[in-house]
């Protein structure tokens, strides 16, 4: 089976990017989670639920550092899923990957990093 949670996105260099309390746009982090079965741009103060058309099978983060934007997208139709604007970050930024607890057995798949082909 596939992943029931997850959390992935893009981290400011001096975010605590361990288990912490930290979970939004103020605090450094532009990221989508999978939760209880609703997908969830995590914004603050409170996350943003997103509609997808379909299931998602592989999901694409664009950092475009010029418009200063994180976008998400379908990886297999490069359909748009999500765009943050993150203001001007002079800091370093990271690939954020949070496979969330096993949930009793039922969360217990990897996730798979895929580098895009062009």
């Amino acid at each position: 089976s596939g992943k029931t949670a997850w959390r992935l996105g893009v981290a400011r260099g001096d975010v605590d990017r361990g288990e912490t309390a930290t979970t939004g746009t103020s605090c450094g982090l532009w990221t989508l989670a999978l939760k209880g079965g609703s997908l969830l741009a995590c914004t603050d103060p409170k996350p943003t639920k997103v509609n997808v058309s379909v299931h998602l099978v592989r999901v694409g983060v664009f950092l475009d550092c010029e418009k200063e934007e994180v976008t998400f997208y379908n990886a297999v139709t490069m359909a748009p899923i999500y765009t943050f604007s993150m203001g001007t970050v002079t800091v370093s930024l990271f690939p954020f990957f949070n496979p969330c607890d096993t949930d009793d057995g039922q969360n217990t798949a990897p996730i798979q990093i895929h580098t895009p082909s062009l």
